[in-house]
């Protein structure tokens, strides 16, 4: 099953920025470079024919700095702003960009923006299309090109490790990993059975059966149909007898 492939526009009056960033970009199954321009002009051009889903935007360009184009951009249209200099890195998240990145850009730190801009783009998809019985595609990105149907009510917890997460699934014994942070299941999972705890965990509350207070700093929590607790942290015990007792 191939993955879905998302348009790209890159807007820079330095022709070897974007030649160089499309190269990157080609590492990138999930990416296609549609158009490259040099002004937020013909970037206003390319808007009236095109839309992408993603603008890799130059801050200061000849005529108009790259912020002048964001009032003409559809609203599902993301933004990474792409500039030698960092200090306007506050202005651009203010104007609500999904990314900052200072020239050259790292391929590590493209990446990084790329599965935000992906986690962003499913988690908008998911709430603008109504979906089978819960169910929300989940991209196993970037180890392969496939995509992975899950439903959301099979889903038990989730344990965050840097850039990876393990996700426990309902009658599955492995354990699945995505390249994928805590922040960005975040953004996926809407449902208010959904809370995260700790610095670490996200738990489906639904599907807790019981919970065991070994001592201030251990706690056990026993999902449906799985025989092994989740062993959790002071913080995280502590956010879920609140939940327990909102509840």
């Amino acid at each position: 099953m191939s993955t879905t492939r998302y348009k790209a526009l890159l807007v820079d009056d330095e022709p070897g920025a974007s030649q160089r960033l499309a190269l990157l970009l080609s590492e990138h199954q999930i990416i296609t470079v549609a158009g490259s321009v040099r002004s937020v002009g013909e970037a206003r051009s390319f808007l009236k024919v095109k839309q992408p889903d993603l603008i890799f935007l130059d801050m200061e360009m000849p005529g108009q700095l790259g912020m002048a184009l964001l009032l003409d951009l559809p609203e599902t249209t993301q933004v990474v702003f792409v500039t030698a200099y960092a200090e306007y890195a506050v202005q651009a998240f203010a104007a609500g960009a999904l990314d900052y990145l200072v020239k050259p850009v790292a391929p590590e730190r493209l990446q990084r923006t790329l599965e935000r801009f992906l986690a962003r783009r499913v988690g908008r998809e998911r709430s603008s299309q109504p979906s089978k019985e819960g169910e929300v595609i989940l991209h196993s990105y970037p180890q392969n090109q496939e995509s992975e149907i899950i439903r959301l009510k099979s889903i038990q917890w989730i344990e965050g490790m840097q850039n990876y997460t393990r996700v426990k699934v309902k009658e599955q014994e492995t354990m699945a990993i995505f390249r994928r942070r805590l922040a960005d299941w975040e953004v996926l999972l809407s449902d208010e059975s959904f809370h995260r705890i700790g610095r670490s965990h996200i738990i489906n509350l639904s599907t807790l059966r019981r919970t065991k207070w070994i001592s201030r700093d251990v706690s056990e929590l026993f999902f449906e149909g799985i025989p092994e607790p989740l062993v959790v942290g002071r913080r995280a015990s502590t956010q879920l007898k609140e939940l327990l007792q909102d509840g």
